[in-house]
């Protein structure tokens, strides 16, 4: 079957919605039809209708249901109303910051998100009711008539929907990390949304047969546009049995061979993950299918790069893009000639400079700040010209990273001149974590930034000097920090100093600051009495928790706190500690701190 690529959301729905309908659009928990799908965006439409969102207006969603929010952002798209998609773990401080700052004609959330938010104007809320089942696999079973959007879409008509959409409204909004004073709110067009699916279709090679395998979090660009949005408008299959987490590992190589996945989107940190904890013996990509595995959200390193591809027997395509500019624009690979490791490869229907700090263009091989410029870039930051104005420059987006072009024609990033830690494929901007430490009343100054980590690239470290000295510790800073930062954004650990190196002009002296922090990093000699003992220590340490409040039944469902990153870093901690190695499998299996105290003993009890 060939490719088809539509030039507007009008035509892509068109096709769905007449000659694909009888297709999967997506394969999860709860599996939805090309059909289906169409069906509650009209529905979705109705519901706009009636509350007198037009084109044009604004729509503020989150949900934890991820097929529902794949609904709404298509149903937004296809409105020609303004999508602004918010991460469910926004904590309320900056969730009602960008919600008073938007001014949306309409919100709908989860029931205990909206609950958490506590956000003003309960009249323009339509709430998610949690059920056993996604709302959209119970539609037509039952009516009711309560208010939330289950109840409304039971009961909505089939909405006529737009017969023009400009392209030069705004289609969705992303707000990245930033201040809660200067939030970054990146304005993506349907132009500019429609130019790309079509780049990232072209290099992929996608047709409706296709089938995507994309797990990321779907409240960010390389999850929603690269997942369920990318999937239809080829009229192709998303899949997306689950949320990724470590235990997933061996569950993905599955998917890839017992679906016959064509393309897997992912970040270095889950192929990282992959290839330290995967089995490669069953040959999962080996599938009679599969086209490519695609990475994607963070700087895919050689040594990672040639290890996939030699375990896994399958080419990498190494892609480089901002959510400024919807999610690619230069890709290595997947042919010969830009499959170059270490590079980002060459550019794709966009245009490419290397430029000084006065902007004169730099000789092949010297260093500069990258810029780009194409129809898939944004207009700007949501209602921050001063911002727009630094990063958009006649028709150039300056990316602030610091690349060279190799002998070959490829682009190489060497580094980067904005502050921005990139864990996991997610950017979190230092200044963030910085505004909510320092509301606390006992932390007079703060500085945060990335450390080197081998899986998820960077992880987020802080330190601060205190007003008193003792007045608070690290696990009392880190609780605050969660209270007022989505978890990814909590650091991972936070020094306390005496005062933080500052140079003549004020300004924190870097490198300074982190020989400070390998000065508190050297380690001590544990003295505990026992196996038990040693694993709620270790793990009150790893998942800075207090230790009164762990036991060996506490696990990773109960504990928000245990996310991949923390699984990583206490099982190395406890391998180091027993002097003992776990197989991938061993590692995949913990669930529960008994688990992992029954592993401990018994590899150290079978210790030569």
């Amino acid at each position: 079957m060939i490719a088809i690529w539509p030039e507007n959301m009008i035509e892509a729905f068109d096709a769905a919605e007449q000659k694909f309908a009888a297709k999967e659009f997506a394969v999860a928990e709860q599996s939805i039809g090309y059909s289906e799908l169409c069906k509650n965006v009209r529905r979705l439409a109705a519901i706009f209708q009636q509350r007198g969102v037009k084109q044009g207006d604004s729509v503020v969603f989150s949900t934890q249901d991820d097929m529902l929010a794949s609904t709404i952002f298509i149903a937004l798209l296809r409105c020609g109303i303004t999508a602004i998609f918010l991460d469910s773990e926004t904590r309320s401080l900056r969730a009602n910051h960008l919600i008073n700052l938007v001014k949306p004609e309409l919100v709908i959330l989860d029931e205990s998100i909206a609950e958490s938010w506590q956000i003003a104007g309960k009249d323009k809320i339509i709430p998610i009711r949690k059920t056993k089942k996604s709302i959209l696999n119970l539609l037509l079973r039952r009516k009711t008539q309560d208010g939330s959007l289950g109840g409304l879409m039971e009961n909505a008509s089939m909405a006529e929907l737009p017969a023009h959409i400009d392209a030069s409204l705004v289609a969705y909004v992303l707000f990245t990390s930033g201040t809660t004073s200067d939030p970054q709110g990146v304005c993506i067009t349907h132009r500019a949304l429609f130019s790309h699916l079509k780049t990232l279709s072209r290099v992929y090679g996608l047709t409706p047969e296709s089938k995507i395998l994309n797990t990321l979090m779907l409240s960010h660009a390389d999850g929603i546009i690269q997942g369920p949005v990318l999937a239809f408008y080829n009229a192709a299959c998303w899949f997306r049995p689950f949320r990724f987490r470590v235990k997933h590992i061996e569950d993905i190589l599955d998917t890839i061979y017992r679906e016959r996945i064509t393309h897997f989107i992912a970040v270095p940190t889950i192929l990282s993950l992959l290839c330290q904890l995967g089995n490669c013996a069953n040959n999962s990509f080996d599938n009679g299918a599969f086209a490519m595995t695609v990475s994607c959200g963070a700087q895919l390193e050689v040594a990672l790069w040639a290890e996939f591809e030699k375990k896994f027997n399958n080419r990498i395509v190494n892609v480089y893009g901002l959510t400024e500019t919807v999610a690619g624009g230069i890709f290595a690979g997947p042919d010969d000639v830009s499959h170059q490791m270490g590079t980002i490869g060459k550019p794709v229907d966009c245009e490419v400079r290397i430029v000084d700090e006065n902007g004169r263009d730099k000789a092949p091989g010297e260093q500069g700040e990258l810029l780009v410029k194409s129809d898939s870039l944004t207009i700007g930051y949501f209602k921050a010209p001063e911002a727009t104005r630094g990063i958009l420059k006649d028709g150039w987006l300056y990316t602030g990273d610091i690349a060279a072009q190799t002998e070959e024609g490829c682009y190489k990033i060497l580094g980067r001149r904005k502050a921005i830690v990139i864990s996991g494929g997610i950017n979190i901007h230092p200044g963030e974590v910085n505004e909510v430490l320092l509301t606390h009343p006992s932390v007079a100054e703060s500085e945060t930034l990335g450390e080197p980590d081998p899986v998820w690239g960077e992880h987020v470290v802080s330190a601060v000097s205190l007003k008193a000295a003792g007045s608070v510790s690290e696990v009392d800073l880190i609780s605050y920090c969660r209270t007022h930062l989505e978890e990814k954004k909590v650091p991972l650990a936070i020094y306390i100093l005496d005062s933080l190196p500052r140079g003549r002009s004020g300004k924190v002296q870097i490198e300074a600051l982190k020989a400070a922090i390998c000065e508190l990093k050297r380690p001590e000699q544990m003295k505990l009495s026992s196996a038990e003992a040693t694993i709620l220590e270790v793990a009150a340490t790893c998942l800075k928790k207090d230790v009164k409040s762990l036991s060996l039944d506490s696990s990773e469902e109960d504990l928000p706190e245990w996310d991949s990153l923390a699984h990583l870093i206490l099982v190395a901690e406890v391998e180091r500690i027993f002097s003992i190695k776990l197989s991938p499998a061993e590692v995949i299996r913990i669930k529960s701190l008994r688990d992992l105290l029954t592993l401990c003993t018994r590899k150290a009890e079978d210790m030569p």
